[in-house]
């Protein structure tokens, strides 16, 4: 099992959608967390959350807002519409944890 850990914040607006899964209307969201590295570059970990926790992830967080994360990750590899190739890094029904957002620390800093 991958177990990934991050801190970082939510690169755009989210959008919450209803999906059938076996007969059943579920609710979900995917995201994705830009988290700084140790030298300075930029990642992006894609998060997927379901049921009532995407309804929260969806009504509280926004572009900007800093979260934790802890989940089982998932590394899938696919093809670009360019021939070339890609990896994704997925982390799956994640413990998310809500820090501070942009707009508070703007706040606060006022």
């Amino acid at each position: 099992m991958l177990t990934i850990f991050g801190v970082g914040r939510v690169a755009k607006d989210i959008e919450l959608k209803t999906v059938d899964v076996d007969g059943k209307e579920n609710r979900v969201c995917e995201f994705d967390v830009a988290c700084r590295l140790r030298d300075k570059k930029t990642s992006f970990i894609r998060v997927e959350i379901w049921s009532e926790f995407a309804v929260a992830c969806a009504k509280y967080l926004k572009k900007g807002s800093l979260i934790s994360f802890t989940g089982e990750g998932v590394i899938r590899s696919y093809t670009r519409t360019d021939g070339s190739y890609g990896t994704e890094i997925k982390v799956i029904n994640p413990n998310i944890d809500f820090l501070n957002d942009k707009k508070e620390k703007e706040t606060k800093d006022e």
